[in-house]
């Protein structure tokens, strides 16, 4: 399973805050070649911690089940994760890691949205411990650029994200219709992927794409991450396989992004959709070692 939260839409601006100065002279780098398709048959039920220790460092990977509520499993397992680590830096989902740490923007979407996406949560502890949080995602140009190279079309680009921000419009829960959800997220998602005013579409418009590039008809009500969850079968949707290509650009972007903390800090915190792990799992493996796995 794919689980992530929504890219957003916020623009990715750095910020002037200075980094504790590297414990080590030690620089990780990220062995991109070691990225493979989910290999986690292993691995514990989502959610689950994968804790790593070398060389002085801490590595905690909270491989996360999306869910909403400080009771939710997930919730409870970020909060026990961050208090036995107290960790110098967080890395979240769904926040472009250009927009650096503490962004002001991103401190006001997660003092607003902390009890709904486990990604702010982990972020809100940040704040109150006076450390840093951080996004890992990639600039959305660089997404679309390789999807385009694939042969996606910019409408597909539109289409693909309007259904991957369905099943987090039904999380936020804030009593906002389809109708205006939609209209806002064409809006966003056009601008911030710079995307041509002719792959605009219209809410019939969407439907008539969905069906012809899934083969079936479009159920706000009905949609999930599955959706959208990246895989390579035969019988794979069409926005599956077009998740495939879209996660090894951000999988590589996070790698990167977490190596380049365990640089600069012994204790980082990452909180992510569990299928990113899976992925991303032997990358931390060469750089860490093996983890110890833990559930609540």
């Amino acid at each position: 399973m794919r689980a992530r939260a929504a890219l957003t839409a916020l623009p990715a601006l750095l910020i002037a805050l200075s980094l504790p100065a590297c414990v080590s002279t030690h620089a990780y780098e990220a062995d991109i070649s070691l990225l493979q398709p989910y290999a986690c048959e292993d691995c514990p039920k989502f959610p689950f911690a994968a804790e790593y220790r070398r060389a002085g460092r801490r590595l905690t990977y909270v491989a996360a089940l999306h869910q909403s509520g400080l009771d939710s499993e997930t919730f409870q397992l970020i909060r026990l994760e961050f208090e036995r680590l107290s960790p110098q830096i967080v890395i979240v989902e769904g926040i472009p890691h250009g927009a650096g740490p503490n962004h002001p923007a991103f401190v006001q979407e997660v003092a607003a949205n902390a009890a709904h996406l486990e990604s702010y949560y982990a972020a809100s502890l940040a704040l109150g411990a006076h450390a840093l949080f951080m996004g890992g995602e990639p600039p959305p140009g660089e997404i679309k650029d390789a999807l385009l190279l694939k042969g996606y079309t910019q409408k597909d680009i539109l289409g693909f994200t309007l259904l991957l921000e369905t099943p987090v419009w039904k999380r936020m829960a804030r009593g906002e219709s389809f109708g205006d959800f939609f209209r806002r997220n064409v809006q966003e998602k056009s601008r911030m992927y710079r995307l041509d005013a002719a792959s605009a579409m219209t809410e019939e418009e969407f439907r008539v794409w969905h069906r012809h590039r899934n083969g079936r008809d479009f159920d706000p009500e009905k949609v999930s991450i599955q959706d959208t969850s990246p895989q390579d079968a035969l019988s794979a949707l069409f926005t599956q396989r077009m998740d495939l290509e879209m996660a090894r650009v951000r999988d590589t972007r996070i790698c990167r992004v977490i190596a380049d903390a365990l640089t600069r800090h012994t204790r980082v915190l990452v909180v992510y959709g569990g299928g990113h792990f899976g992925s991303q799992r032997a990358v931390f493996e060469r750089l860490m070692g093996k983890p110890t796995f833990s559930r609540l």
